[in-house]
């Protein structure tokens, strides 16, 4: 019973210790995430001014984006188109054998 007593005593005090430090760890977590969002805070007031090369590489950007979407759909047209022309000859394909038959 002496002995239980002491392995349960020492697990006490092992347990109290990791708790402690488990606190400490935790405080300087919480400090760190205050840092954190105080310096965010700071970044985001401040007033975004961009220099005339990067507003010209904004508005490049912009614009190749709007491009690619252009052609996109330029694209597209023309796969469309295709298919309408592929339907259209195997049409007159078909109208060609229709008059071969009815002349038959």
């Amino acid at each position: 019973m002496y002995t239980t007593n002491q392995e349960q005593l020492q697990e006490t005090e092992y347990l109290t210790k990791q708790v402690e430090l488990l606190r400490q760890m935790n405080e300087q977590h919480a400090k760190h995430f205050v840092y954190d969002h105080v310096f965010a805070e700071k970044i985001t007031s401040l007033p975004s001014q961009q220099s005339p090369d990067e507003e010209e590489n904004e508005h490049l950007k912009k614009t190749v984006t709007m491009l690619q979407a252009q052609l996109s759909l330029e694209r597209q047209k023309r796969v469309t188109m295709e298919e309408e022309y592929g339907l259209v000859l195997k049409n007159s394909e078909l109208e060609q054998q229709l008059g071969a038959t009815d002349a038959y």
